[in-house]
């Protein structure tokens, strides 16, 4: 029994023991007509020939990838090429998943949405000695699938943009996928498209779907990246994915137990690190108390130092210095990074009147790193540098 999904989503059966499906849904039969299985033959090839060449295909197909339940394999046929997905025929209780992504991809041809075109579904198919279900594609070339591509930086963008374009038009058709990963893509000619159809479902793009997606892509892609697809498909300026929901709530939590200590040092006030939970061996800095009469010494000799251009500068533009210098604290040089951010647009000052100044977000999210990353709940970096700082 053959199930195939046509445009209109009608369910059609036909009940052979070997058969051959083209890309339109039709049985392909020996009539001796000069085109059949959607536009695979050329006038001078029968259906005949095309039929015996897939008899025969063990003999001179090439094993692409190899799978406990599916075989991708490459042959040529009238000089193109193409690539048969044969899922080996199981135990009688076992279901092929070859009809499932025949309709996949034939869904996602229906709906215009770019993807590998499926040429024909072979049911009962005599592959060498074995027997089974398979799935006839065709073949672009060269192509990658997206898990094996290292993109560059300007591809990467464009890659990102196209998923994203991809799942808006999915969920524009009321269509799911399930089990989403870089390997359900193709690159090919600078165009992303799905590889694979067993995952497309008939119900629309649901919320877990989309964050196991996300959360198989984390390597792939920036936090901005994840909050422009999300807005993009929900259709919403303003939501947030609900994961993001989480990561806002834990954060706060986390400042709200990462004690800090609150200093005035004319004009300037601000807080800094006085203990440290876990010391680290390569900082010297966690392993100190550090007190407020510290401070109160050290911050007008390093103001001093900044003013006076004293300290090295490690980046300096329109944004900001990035500054490295040395103070001491109980008695011992201590290595530090000063970052003195500055407004680049008009804009960002009039945001800062509603919210805390960058200086003092800046360590918020520095110290919360640390701590999230299970270092130390001081901010230091490889170099076991402190990014203590006063913001004003």
């Amino acid at each position: 029994m053959i199930r195939t999904l046509s445009s209109n989503n009608f369910i059609r059966e036909n009940r052979t023991e070997e058969s051959f499906v083209d890309g339109s849904g039709h049985p392909v039969k020996p009539t001796g007509e000069s085109c059949h299985a959607d536009g695979i033959l050329c006038p001078s090839m029968t259906p005949q020939a095309f039929e015996q060449h897939l008899r025969e295909l063990d003999r001179h197909a090439t094993l692409i990838r190899s799978r406990t339940d599916r075989e991708t394999w490459r042959f040529v046929f009238n000089h193109k090429p193409y690539y048969l997905h044969f899922y080996p025929q199981g135990s009688r209780f076992s279901a092929s998943l070859a009809p499932q992504e025949y309709a996949g991809l034939r869904t996602l041809q229906d709906f215009k949405i770019p993807a590998v075109r499926v040429i024909a579904l072979l049911s009962g198919f005599q592959f060498g000695s074995r027997k089974g279900n398979a799935v006839i594609t065709q073949g672009l070339e060269p192509s990658v699938r997206l898990s094996e591509l290292s993109p560059t930086p300007s591809q990467r963008r464009v890659i990102v943009d196209q998923i994203i374009q991809l799942l808006v038009k999915l969920t524009d058709h009321e269509l799911g996928y399930d089990g989403l990963n870089l390997s359900s893509f193709l690159w090919y000619d600078h165009q992303v498209l799905f590889l694979d159809g067993t995952g497309v479902k008939s119900e629309v793009l649901t919320t877990e779907q989309l964050m196991q997606f996300v959360h198989r892509l984390e390597p792939f892609v920036t936090r901005s990246d994840k909050l422009r697809g999300w807005r993009m498909i929900r259709r919403s300026d303003n939501d947030v994915p609900p994961d993001d929901q989480r990561k806002i709530r834990r954060y706060r939590q986390d400042l709200k137990r990462d004690a800090t200590n609150f200093i005035r040092i004319d004009p300037w006030s601000g807080w800094f690190k006085s203990a440290h939970d876990r010391p680290l061996d390569y900082s010297l800095a966690s392993r100190l108390s550090i007190t407020a009469e510290d401070w109160q010494r050290e911050w007008p000799r390093l103001i001093q130092s900044v003013r006076a251009n004293q300290l090295d500068i490690l980046k300096s533009d329109a944004s900001g210095d990035i500054l490295s210098g040395q103070i001491c604290l109980q008695g011992r040089p201590i290595d530090v990074i000063v970052k003195y951010p500055r407004n680049k647009y008009l804009y960002r000052k009039l945001f800062n009147v509603f919210r805390a100044s960058r200086a003092r977000r800046l360590f918020d999210k520095t110290r919360w790193f640390v701590g999230a990353s299970d270092r130390s709940r001081i901010p230091v970096d490889r170099d076991g540098k402190t990014y203590h700082g006063l913001p004003c």
